[in-house]
């Protein structure tokens, strides 16, 4: 059965000066804690410019990658660059069976996750910016009451950096921030568009083992969005669970019963297994919706001849 498929669908002064006014504890979260720290966060001390590697050791072990810095040194590290790109940690932490996550960038979404037990690996520039000391380190929590981020960092376990250099090098680092989950596990500042963008690629990449559970948190999260739950029975349904395909497919047409692509994939899930009569009603409700589609009338041709 051929389903159908988704629809593929340098910073300003003034920047600083926001991201360090929001710094100061009385702006902070109020709805956080005032201290987090994970502390069953692994430690890894870093080698002379191995900083990407054990940081991203460090990020993945917490989430239960049983790697070291050296097992991912080669896949990261770059001798010519003496460091390691951004896009090479991404791509290793996939290789992990990991989903990395790009944080928008604000003090507050690194806060949050923080808060909800993920450490975020961060990248930060101590130097200048015109001459700069690219380091990678992981933020394993917060202090409000003293301004303070913590960090294993270096040689260091848990150290504690005031907010405004750490803020100060965040931002000369481009503000980048990562996660790593499993995919069972969302961001916090997740939202159902950028969940359903992520499962399209997982799908597009041929990874349903790890698409299907991403839609399965995220119609957890967001049970109104018919979108995910069409996903997530296709990816259910290449993965031989017709059931629990069948049972998405129709989620989403209740949701959204002028939503055709579920419609269709339903439709020819019920012909597969001769439930013919149920086909029928299923057509039935497609036609009175969009009378002229090509595709209702190929399979109403079809089921005229059918047995």
């Amino acid at each position: 059965m051929g389903l159908v498929p988704h629809r593929y669908a340098r910073r300003l002064a003034g920047v600083l000066l926001w991201t360090t006014l929001l710094a100061h504890a009385g702006d902070w979260p109020a709805d956080l804690p005032q201290r987090v720290e994970l502390a069953d966060v692994p430690f890894f001390a870093q080698d002379d410019y191995q900083c990407g590697p054990a940081a991203l050791a460090m990020l993945l072990a917490h989430s239960g990658v049983a790697v070291t810095p050296q097992q991912l040194q080669p896949q990261v590290y770059l001798p010519g660059r003496a460091g390691s790109l951004a896009i090479e940690l991404q791509a290793a932490t996939r290789r992990q069976q990991r989903l990395p996550y790009l944080l928008p960038g604000s003090l507050d979404a690194l806060l949050r996750e923080l808060a909800a037990g993920r450490p975020v690996l961060v990248l930060l520039n101590p130097g200048f910016s015109w001459w700069p000391r690219w380091h990678y380190a992981l933020a394993i929590g917060y202090d409000a009451v003293n301004e303070e981020m913590i960090l294993h960092s270096g040689r260091e376990r848990a150290s504690h950096m005031q907010l405004t250099p750490f803020l100060n090098g965040w931002q000369r680092g481009g503000n980048w921030a990562m996660l790593a989950l499993p995919a069972q596990r969302l961001p916090v500042f997740a939202s159902a568009a950028a969940m359903l963008q992520q499962g399209i690629a997982l799908e597009q990449a041929g990874q349903d083992q790890l698409a299907a559970p991403l839609y399965q948190a995220a119609v957890a999260r967001w049970p109104e969005a018919h979108e995910l739950w069409f996903g997530l029975g296709n990816v259910r349904y290449r993965l031989t669970q017709p059931a629990a395909a069948e049972a998405a497919w129709h989620t989403a047409l209740q949701l959204q019963p002028a939503a055709a692509p579920a419609r269709l994939n339903l439709i020819e899930l019920l012909l597969e297994q001769r439930r013919k009569q149920e086909a029928l009603v299923l057509l039935d409700g497609g036609e009175a919706l969009e009378p002229g589609r090509i595709e209702y009338q190929a399979l109403r041709r079809r089921l005229a001849v059918a047995d």
